[in-house]
């Protein structure tokens, strides 16, 4: 029987935070996984850590996808969803949480890492915000901004085409849907609407069907 896994890499959008419905888009597609579960075999690894920035995941990619790696398995996806805590600006600190350049330097050992292990690897772009939530978040001394968001995307897109590695654009389908009616009042969580369009979004660029 042909096994294949799945890797979902992220922050707190691939942890699932703010849906309380079906816990997340990693929950959601590994429901779809779980109904056409007969040949292929797929097996998912939903490894989303809340507060993640790239340099938190270039430094536990390698550690996680080897403790999961199966004997018998006959090919790997990973799927990278990271940036949104990257693109934070810090006020108090007059600076992003973790610089651009840095974030794509993190991003690209990343890529490079997985693929020593697959050519299979996609990467979700960052998620428009609703500015008047994010652009002062309450009780925290920090914003996130629509310009923020797309100067990372940007340059996330610049590498991707560089490594050869397919962008899952959940950004523009978030814009076209409407953006602020698919993120809950903290203007940067996708509410439960926004983890299924993730989750069909994926699914659809995974071909998993």
């Amino acid at each position: 029987m042909t096994m294949k896994t799945i890797f979902l890499f992220g922050d707190s959008i691939t942890y699932g935070s703010w849906d309380m419905v079906s816990s997340g888009w990693a929950s959601r597609l590994r429901n779809h996984l779980d109904l056409i579960n007969k040949s292929p075999t797929y097996y998912l690894y939903a490894l989303g850590i809340p507060g993640e920035t790239s340099g938190g995941l270039r430094a536990r990619f390698e550690p996680e996808f080897l403790a999961r790696q199966r004997s018998d398995d006959d090919s790997y996806t990973i799927v990278l969803a990271c940036g949104a805590n990257d693109a934070t600006w810090l006020n108090g600190e007059g600076r992003f949480k973790v610089s651009k350049e840095d974030y794509i330097t993190n991003m690209r050992a990343v890529i490079r890492q997985a693929k020593q292990y697959t050519k299979d690897i996609y990467s979700l772009n960052i998620t428009p915000v609703n500015e008047k939530f994010s652009a002062e978040f309450k009780g925290k001394d920090k914003k996130c901004m629509n310009e923020y968001v797309n100067t990372y995307n940007l340059a996330l897109s610049e590498l991707c085409e560089v490594e050869n590695v397919e962008i899952i654009d959940i950004h523009s389908v978030f814009k076209d849907l409407g953006a602020n009616d698919l993120l809950t009042t903290d203007g940067l969580h996708p509410n439960a609407g926004g983890h299924e369009v993730i989750a069909d979004t994926v699914i659809s660029k995974l071909v998993v069907s």
